[in-house]
């Protein structure tokens, strides 16, 4: 009776409880979901008065989200927005479906067309209150509706949705034989920005290569136009300049080469070479080469309207002004976002401020109203591009945020560094280093950026990225800047007036002068022992055996410990017997010029670890002579580093090839438990556990990982970069990050993998191509992502088949220049992939995993 007493009253208490406990979750959930501030923010922006119709459009606001389509040139922009969002609200996700009337522009098994806006809201202020403000173009095609969806957490997650039916009429009265004329046939589909950047170009007297397009098999071409039947109807001398980066660089060295750097087609070919001839002579100036106005402000405009991108360059011989001048054909790079100004290429003062007025002039522009004057029929041209390519849209967006791009890199609050070298009554030594793209004048010392103390000769000028050194003569009347009110003179005392002096600056071709201080000098870093230089002599290291008629290095005993930087010579083989102990301690670390014959057996493992944890690791130098590592654990290590010099790697092969076989690394303290770099490798049998962040990192490797284990990790299990990998019957559990990533040009065969309990499966990025046949995820949060990280790179490819997920939150998300084909489907993709990544919504930094530790 006790029994069934107690039964019934603990069940009583759960019955009371539970219930309480789930509204309390709720009360909290809601609160976080839907709570809202009741003041404005006063450091947010104004709300853009062409947001504010929207506002008005949508006068009975729903409480959630309410969206409405603005309409512009070019344009048709659906905005979202809500009141006072919350955090969580900043940075929802949605689906947008678009139910075209024309129904061969939708996907045959949908329906509808498929956009993702998944980039945070901009918050601004309007009449006391704070907006988050979502914003994405659409295509100019008839729609019989539009379906905004809420993605949210989970499914059981209530979200909004709305449709807009009948959102906006395009013409379909537009006469195509305008526009279709049909000539050579290319594959090349057409891209929404080349119009507009056309018409452009020729309003600044810019000459272009025709545009003419034709239709095949119900898609869209630009017609490829003969460069040499145009030039020669036209009666124009066209160069072609397939390597432009080495035609910059022989511009800026006056070198022969830069006749054969470029291929003349005309009928002035002997003038246009003549005219290089001179500039290499030294007869003339870049100014007596290339009308540089021109030049200027085709490079300015490239760079608002694409991320460089490597292509051939062509200019036209203008006969009746003797000068080279730029001629467009075609900009494969169109439409896409910079992610910073480029570095120009040409050292030419002359050029430089042209170039940069050019900048600075386009960085002012309205854009949409500039490009409503230069084009007022660009409407007609999307409309026809949008008939065919509905998911290539023309976005101004892109555009402004390329000028703000070029607007900020003109305005950079600090373009130089300055460091005090010497100090002397009558002169200052500094050292000034430009962090900008672009030269800059050094004009003045001044006082506290108010009272000029002294004119900089010349003055000084100084290239972008480039570092000098500065001496400047201080007038007499210098020290009577500094009086002492205590001590009633004058007198400059270095360690208290340094941060009153300041050096003004100003990039050419602008007449606003900035200011940097001057750094008060430190003695760099002196290393006591350099490692790397110094002589090594083992016969005084009781630990060491050496028999030199063997070449082999070994430990005199089965258990040393070591606290000091041991260094192997090259010439041996470092093999120390089955069942050795090295203790590292202390800060102590090894350092083999020699390869590695750590063999080990089941009985007798050789095990390198940290008693005191404060032990470094291992690296090899072994000059491409193969290592071996059979029964072998490093425990506890940390990565080797000395003065200012580390490694990532507690364990890490340089340009030296190894084999690995049962050899288990755990508990490492740094940023990579195992790092190979520009070698060969073959890993069997191996685990790589409880890592502070990656497990393996490879740089510019070849090799195979079969057989092995990878759980509890910071980051990422298996991290490539420009590297060609063979990943086969591996198994990975809870990796912090990714468990397999591939970047920089990678190649990645996966077969017979699984990964669980982790952030993100696989990640493919910067050209690289991952092929995948069987794989298993369970239980983590995002399945498979692919996209450009890094500029100088491209969008990346994965193919997978029989791929099994279970319980995985998000199972793709792919950038909509990469791909994932899965079971022969093409995946849909998204925008601004990288912008999530990297511990914004998936994943994790290194950075971040460093400090959680």
């Amino acid at each position: 009776m006790m029994l069934k007493s107690l039964i019934k009253n603990h069940l009583l208490k759960v019955v009371i409880l539970v219930p309480l406990l789930l509204l309390v979750v709720a009360f909290l959930l809601k609160s976080d979901f839907q709570s809202e501030a009741k003041e404005a923010n006063k450091y947010y922006k104004t709300l853009p008065s062409k947001y504010v119709d929207v506002i008005t459009d949508t006068s009975k606001n729903d409480p959630i989200f309410f969206c409405s389509i603005r309409k512009d040139k070019g344009l048709r922009e659906l905005v979202i927005m809500k009141t006072f969002p919350t955090k969580f609200q900043e940075k929802v996700d949605f689906s947008i479906q678009l139910f075209p009337k024309d129904k061969k522009l939708a996907p045959k098994d949908k329906g509808f067309i498929t956009q993702l806006l998944v980039n945070d809201a901009t918050l601004y202020n309007y009449n006391g209150k704070t907006y988050g403000v979502f914003r994405t173009a659409l295509p100019l095609i008839n729609v019989d509706k539009i379906v905004i969806k809420e993605k949210g957490v989970n499914k059981k997650q209530k979200t909004w949705e709305k449709t807009i039916k009948q959102p906006f009429e395009i013409p379909t009265d537009i006469d195509l034989k305008t526009w279709i004329v049909n000539g050579n046939q290319s594959k090349q589909p057409t891209n929404p920005y080349s119009d507009v950047f056309t018409k452009v170009l020729e309003s600044n007297d810019i000459s272009t290569l025709p545009n003419t397009f034709s239709i095949v098999n119900d898609s869209l071409y630009k017609d490829k136009v003969d460069l040499n039947e145009y030039a020669k109807s036209k009666n124009l001398t066209i160069g072609i300049i397939k390597d432009p980066n080495g035609f910059w660089n022989h511009i800026n060295s006056k070198d022969k080469e830069l006749i054969s750097d470029i291929q003349l087609i005309g009928d002035d070919q002997n003038e246009a070479k003549l005219l290089l001839s001179r500039f290499i002579d030294g007869e003339e100036n870049l100014d007596g080469l290339f009308a540089l106005d021109k030049l200027s402000k085709f490079l300015a405009l490239e760079q608002l309207f694409s991320q460089r991108c490597s292509q051939d360059f062509h200019v036209k011989y203008n006969k009746d002004t003797n000068l080279l001048e730029p001629f467009y054909v075609e900009f494969k790079c169109l439409g896409s976002m910079s992610k910073y100004v480029s570095k120009p290429k040409i050292k030419d003062f002359g050029f430089l401020a042209t170039y940069i007025e050019a900048l600075r002039e386009i960085s002012e522009l309205d854009l949409s109203e500039y490009i409503k004057t230069i084009r007022p029929e660009m409407d007609d041209y999307l409309i026809v591009h949008n008939s065919f390519y509905p998911q290539s849209i023309f976005d101004i967006d892109i555009l402004e945020i390329n000028q703000r791009i070029i607007r900020k890199s003109l305005n950079q609050n600090s373009l130089i560094k300055s460091e005090l070298l010497s100090f002397k009554k009558d002169e200052l030594v500094v050292t000034i280093e430009n962090l900008s793209n672009y030269p800059i004048f050094i004009k003045e010392l001044s006082h506290n950026t108010k009272k000029n103390i002294t004119a900089i000769d010349g003055p000084k000028q100084l290239l972008g990225g480039s570092k000098d050194t500065l001496k400047i003569r201080l007038p007499r009347s210098f020290e009577n800047l500094f009086v002492s009110k205590k001590k009633k003179i004058a007198e400059f005392i270095l360690y208290k007036h340094i941060n009153e002096l300041f050096l003004g600056y100003s990039i050419i071709g602008m007449n606003d002068i900035a200011y940097t201080n001057i750094i008060p000098y430190q003695e760099k870093e002196v290393v006591a022992e350099d490692l790397f230089r110094k002589e090594v002599m083992l016969e005084n290291d009781k630990n060491i055996k050496v028999d030199k008629q063997k070449n082999i290095i070994s430990f005199s005993k089965k258990k040393v410990t070591i606290d000091y930087p041991l260094i192997i010579p090259s010439g041996y083989i470092f093999k120390p017997q089955p069942g050795t102990q090295i203790d590292v301690v202390r800060g102590g670390k090894m350092i083999s010029y020699s390869p590695l014959m750590f063999l080990g057996n089941k009985k007798e493992d050789i095990k390198v670890f940290s008693s005191d944890k404060k032990g470094q690791g291992l690296i090899v130098f072994s000059d491409g002579t193969e290592s071996q590592l059979t029964y072998v654990k490093f425990l506890d290590l940390t990565n080797p580093k000395h003065g200012n010099w580390n490694v990532t790697g507690a364990v890490t092969f340089y340009e030296s090839p190894v084999e690995m076989n049962n050899v288990i690394i755990e508990n490492n303290r740094c940023e990579d438990a195992l790092n190979i770099v520009r070698t060969t490798f073959r890993m069997r049998y191996c685990r790589i556990s409880n890592t502070q962040s990656d497990a393996f990192d490879g740089d510019f490797v070849k090799g195979n990982i079969v057989d092995c284990n990878f759980d509890n990790l910071g980051n990422d299990a298996i991290d490539v970069s420009g590297s060609d990998l063979k990943i086969i019957r591996v198994n990975i559990e809870k990796a912090g990050d990714k468990g397999l990533s591939a970047g920089e040009d990678s190649k990645m065969m996966v077969e017979n993998v699984q990964i669980s309990n982790s952030e993100i499966a696989i990640a493919g990025k910067d050209l690289s191509t991952v092929t995948i046949k069987n794989l298993k995820v369970t239980d983590t949060k995002l399945g498979f992502t692919a996209f450009q990280k890094k500029p100088e790179f491209g969008p990346s490819n994965i193919t997978a088949n029989e791929i099994v997920m279970n319980g995985v939150e998000t199972k793709y998300l792919i950038e909509s220049s990469s791909s994932l084909i899965v079971d022969g489907k093409k995946i849909e993709t998204a925008q601004n992939v990288k912008d999530r990544m990297y511990g914004v919504e998936f994943g994790r930094s290194s950075a971040e995993t460093r400090n959680s530790q």
